[in-house]
């Protein structure tokens, strides 16, 4: 590389040189030999690579630096390649002086000269008219056919999945039906007068004087429940609430794949219809902690329905984080600090209470202290300055009398 081509694209100033001109500079300079004024051959496609720029954005700066008169464009072969000289370096100067015509985005263009039969055009020359207009041509008819070509692949790929979804409900419903009345049809033998409804607890009648009869009704109600699976009571519960917490959602449960599933989650160890639908008010509510990849991240931000699928799939998860709420209820309910933090929350604002009172914890309770692990000594005196009489105030509500002792846990490690 040119040291004086270096020095000059270095020190160069003019408000027209912006990033992308300064790096088509430095790739010019760097090609130049010393003691040079003009790169060697270079396919444009090379030049553009070399100053990390997409073809077309070279095109562009080069035809600011030539009608600046800081370029010279020097044919190099055919059109094929080309020499680019910086005017004012001083060096060896190329065989010719005069600059070729450019023609790119921000040069002007002007017409060719009729070429010889023998002549081949130059790497900067601008098309016949006729080329160009058969140009033109091809790519309004290529983009017509692709955009033709999108409507109708779009089109049929949604009417298609319309149509697939649809008879997978009409198959559902038809299921639906069908062991609805086999199951009251096998365990129930209801008059024919009488017109029940398929949950069993009928009100109407075929007709109006006629009541129905509250021994038939009982009777069907029993079978109706021993009937029932847990699985199907659970799927039951599921279908009422997911609108309520999804705020009017309809979500499509499909039973034979559903009942399935259900099933084998309730043949889990201490798992029950009840500890079913604790995880899964859990996972409807289960928000992102931001770790990516993270059994939170992937249900939070991942999963758009949380449906049964889901609640098969994360199970695991599901169950440790509900049975650790359940071992933390309980143990709040004999914990004087937790009762205590639960008056001193709504005196605070929340990122205060997460920040000073979240990581804290109850040591022990002797006598009319009650000894508190914070973090360090530094969480300890914070509190102690800017918390100690919400903390007392909260202290007289729950144990009056007492007095709260925060204890760093790194001071306790340290002395033993």
């Amino acid at each position: 590389m040119s040291d004086a081509a270096k020095q000059y694209v270095t020190a160069l100033t003019h408000p027209q040189i912006k990033s992308g001109a300064r790096d088509l500079l430095d790739a010019i300079a760097h090609l130049i030999p010393e003691g040079q004024a003009t790169t060697p051959d270079i396919a444009m496609k090379d030049l553009a690579t070399l100053a990390r720029q997409h073809r077309r954005t070279t095109w562009k700066w080069m035809g600011v630096l030539v009608d600046l008169g800081l370029v010279k464009v020097v044919d190099g072969g055919q059109g094929l390649t080309a020499r680019y000289e910086l005017v004012q370096v001083s060096g060896a100067r190329p065989f010719t002086e005069a600059p070729l015509p450019l023609i790119g985005a921000a040069a002007r263009r002007r017409p060719r000269e009729k070429m010889a039969p023998d002549q081949t055009p130059g790497l900067f020359d601008q098309p016949e008219p006729d080329e160009q207009t058969a140009i033109n041509l091809w790519r309004s008819i290529t983009s017509t056919g692709s955009y033709l070509w999108r409507s109708i692949t779009s089109w049929l790929r949604l009417n298609l999945w319309r149509s697939i979804t649809s008879t997978e409900q009409t198959v559902i419903n038809l299921w639906r039906s069908i062991t609805s009345t086999s199951l009251v049809t096998q365990h129930v033998a209801i008059d024919h007068k009488l017109e029940l409804p398929l949950g069993g607890i009928g009100a109407t009648t075929k007709y109006p004087d006629l009541a129905p009869d509250p021994d038939v009704v009982a009777k069907l109600v029993v079978v109706d429940a021993r009937a029932r699976e847990p699985a199907d009571l659970f799927l039951d519960w599921f279908e009422q609430t997911y609108p309520t917490v999804h705020h009017g959602a309809v979500c499509l449960v499909p039973r034979a794949r559903d009942v399935i599933l259900v099933r084998e989650l309730l043949q889990r160890p201490l798992t029950d219809v009840a500890h079913l639908q604790d995880m899964t008010r859990y996972l409807w509510g289960v928000t992102t902690d931001g770790v990516k990849g993270s059994n939170r991240w992937w249900i939070a931000e991942v999963v758009t329905v949380r449906d049964v699928f889901v609640l098969h799939r994360k199970v695991n998860f599901l169950d440790l984080e509900v049975r650790r709420q359940q071992r933390e209820e309980a143990a709040a309910t004999s914990d004087v600090w937790t009762e205590i933090l639960r008056l001193v929350e709504v005196k605070v604002d929340r990122n205060t209470f997460h920040t000073w009172f979240k990581d804290t914890s109850l040591r022990q309770e002797a006598g009319g202290a009650i000894a508190v692990l914070v973090p360090s000594d530094i969480h300890a005196a914070w509190l102690e300055k800017h918390y100690r009489a919400i903390v007392d105030a909260a202290v007289t509500d729950v144990r009056p009398g007492a007095r709260v002792i925060f204890e760093p846990v790194d001071t306790r490690r340290k002395f033993g």
